[in-house]
């Protein structure tokens, strides 16, 4: 896809790609560690009991945050492999991406932008949702192409409104 003259491509990782969107030249992905992958389906699995409050940590929030500062990328992979399955609990996902998007590692901006961006399309309203506040949590403007796109095809009108103000909120950034 084609960047607009005077537009940075934002970074995007094909790690967070999904199976059949990957190309036909042959590339695949590198394998989830099956152990990490376990892991990050009991965390889930287990965060599925909790009920979230917004802004406020829980014992889901926490132990996500725990695994990813023990497990670098490789947990990112096995978290993003697992939340864009189709029978995640979406409730439980839109809290990891809120969560995910916050945390303090510029090496794994590429890896946090890939799994916000995919989850934009998700058929799940609360998915997007989460993914929106992502992005505002990520506050870079380089997300406003991407935001536009996603209020262009989303029929839910709060959403619609709470991409305006994360667009907002990154105009006032410049």
């Amino acid at each position: 896809m084609a960047v607009p003259a005077g537009e940075v491509q934002a970074p995007i990782d094909t790690w967070f790609r999904r199976r059949d969107e990957i190309t036909e030249s042959g590339t695949s992905e590198r394998e989830v560690d099956p152990v990490l992958h376990k892991r990050v389906r009991q965390m889930f699995e287990k965060g599925s009991d909790e009920f979230f409050h917004d802004g406020v940590s829980s014992e889901f929030s926490r132990s996500l945050l725990r695994f990813l500062r023990e497990n670098g990328s490789e947990g990112f992979r096995a978290i993003a492999d697992y939340a864009l399955a189709t029978h995640t609990n979406p409730d439980v996902v839109s809290e990891a991406l809120r969560w995910i998007a916050d945390f303090e590692d510029p090496s794994t901006l590429p890896q946090r932008w890939g799994l916000l961006e995919q989850s934009l399309k998700s058929r799940s309203s609360k998915i997007r949702d989460g993914a929106i506040l992502g992005f505002s949590a990520i506050d870079n403007p380089k997300a406003r192409r991407l935001l536009q796109q996603a209020q262009e095809v989303e029929k839910i009108g709060e959403l619609r409104v709470l991409i305006n103000q994360v667009l907002a909120q990154l105009e006032r950034d410049r």
